[in-house]
């Protein structure tokens, strides 16, 4: 029988020790549009020391235009680690994830459920061993690890301490306003690219995300990928808040945790990449602006439907 990993800490430091244990993840990939970004990334996982874990990926395809879903559930069909979902339509990033950790609860009941884009990349070859270990020793219900955006080369969480408050969705919904209307005038005359060259001249590059390299609970996680137990699913059996399309899902998240005095912990020990942007930036035929606008458009929806939420809570 082969050894598991449990850790303890010493300073601030992990040494990883060796303990005999079985344990099961279930890694829900939400998949648009990129056939070989989604191929690399199981690619990746299956790299991992999977010693004494039981494991299942399930790709949740959610309508992708270019049929990379079709190809992708062709490919892994007699792959019995790999289920694919194809949906009939797009349904955003929570009811898409959401389809993946019902099937992975009603099927397989694994102790930690994986949510993650599919333009990830998992460095640490050791990572799933470290993940077990730390969840024996914290016990959490939500987790988050280190994520280094590849692009704009930053640490990209926690994205901040506390979820938004109603007054602070309205002011961004405000903010947005003013600036989708620059937007789609710069959009019309075509320097967007130019004005956002000036713009990293003059800020310089982006700025890491306040304590990214310690430990911390009760902040608000990156949901590009993201760890929830059977403590979370316990408390919300659905999995995530279903009526966002895209984008303040970690608000949502956060507000989420601290209702039901969740435990959420940021994790830097574990670390992935991040390739952000890559199957957005293709829908929108490489105009940053356009997806820029979109993003903005798609953020003031998700104000609205939060700022919903908090109030009947």
């Amino acid at each position: 029988m082969k050894a598991n990993y449990f850790c303890s800490q010493k300073g601030k430091e992990y040494i990883y020790m060796m303990e005999i244990n079985n344990m099961s993840i279930a890694i829900v990939i939400l998949h648009y549009n990129d056939y070989e970004l989604t191929r690399q990334y199981i690619r990746n996982l299956e790299k991992q020391c999977w010693d004494n874990i039981s494991y299942k990926y399930i790709v949740v395809d959610n309508a992708s235009p270019d049929g990379s879903g079709k190809k992708l559930f062709e490919y892994y069909k007699d792959n019995e680690k790999v289920d694919v979902i194809i949906l009939n339509e797009n349904v955003g990033f929570s009811k898409g994830n959401n389809i993946g950790i019902k099937r992975a609860v009603d099927i397989y009941n694994p102790a930690l459920i994986i949510v993650s884009n599919n333009d990830i990349e998992i460095p640490d070859f050791t990572f799933m061993q470290k993940l077990t270990c730390l969840y024996k020793e914290i016990n959490f219900d939500v987790m988050g690890p280190d994520i280094y955006s590849t692009r704009r080369e930053f640490h990209q969480s926690p994205i901040r301490e506390q979820h938004l408050s109603i007054d602070e969705l309205e002011k961004l919904m405000k903010k947005n306003k003013r600036l989708l209307y620059i937007l789609k005038v710069i959009d019309k005359i075509k320097v967007y690219n130019l004005i956002s060259h000036i713009k990293r001249k003059i800020k310089g590059e982006f700025q890491n995300c306040k304590g990214y390299d310690k430990r911390q609970e009760g902040v608000v996680l990156q949901g590009a990928f993201f760890v929830l137990s059977r403590g979370y699913l316990e408390a919300y059996p659905d999995g995530l808040y279903p009526e966002t399309f895209l984008y303040l899902e970690e608000d949502i998240l956060d507000f989420r945790v601290k209702k039901k005095h969740l435990k959420s912990v940021y994790i830097p020990d574990l670390s992935v990449l991040h390739f952000e942007g890559v199957s957005s930036i293709k829908k929108h035929k490489n105009n940053r602006c356009k997806k820029y606008i979109y993003e903005l458009e798609q953020t003031n929806l998700s104000c609205k439907v939060m700022i919903q939420y908090l109030k009947e809570t």
